[in-house]
């Protein structure tokens, strides 16, 4: 009898447990609903606010402040669209962002090369696409570190001897 007893009591508080389970599953996801459509009204919201004001620089600080708060889908308001991306991209600490620009490639490249060199990721030259752009983030790399093995993953030949050059001048006199 006792395990008849034990077992029920066992099922029960299963089932309670699955109970408050799926309820907190449903309260947070309902939850996290609303948080994404109440932030997408807030930004909504602020680029009306931007979009009243009548200066053009002050309407574009506007929404770079705006995307620097609530992120890069405010950037394509900006002129300088990719200028924006780029700060992002630094502030966030995620050069990912530059890799949601709707522009070009080399406008990914750029911020993709800005972001290394404010913040000494040297990691990110890999995924530039165009090769001056990377060969150029590999030889600002090789010149910071002043490791020569930098100079190996650049593509053009004049530019990787120029770099091997440099580095040696500058590894003799150390």
């Amino acid at each position: 009898m006792k395990k008849k007893g034990g077992l029920a009591l066992s099922l029960i508080i299963i089932a309670i447990v699955l109970i408050v389970g799926i309820g907190i599953g449903v309260f947070y996801f309902s939850g996290s609903q609303d948080n994404n459509q109440s932030n997408s009204e807030e930004i909504e919201q602020g680029i009306k606010i931007c979009d009243d004001v009548r200066d053009i620089p002050e309407r574009q600080n506007c929404y770079f402040e705006l995307a620097m708060n609530e992120g890069h889908m405010v950037c394509d308001k900006i002129d300088n669209t990719n200028s924006c991306y780029e700060s992002l991209a630094v502030e966030k600490e995620d050069h990912t962002i530059c890799n949601l620009q709707q522009t070009t490639r080399q406008n990914k490249d750029s911020c993709i090369w800005a972001y290394m060199w404010q913040t000494s990721d040297y990691s990110v030259c890999k995924e530039i696409d165009t090769v001056s752009v990377k060969d150029s983030c590999y030889v600002v790399v090789a010149t910071r570190t002043k490791d020569i093995s930098w100079c190996d993953k650049i593509e053009t030949t004049s530019e990787k001897e120029q770099c091997l050059s440099m580095l040696n001048l500058v590894n003799a006199e150390n």
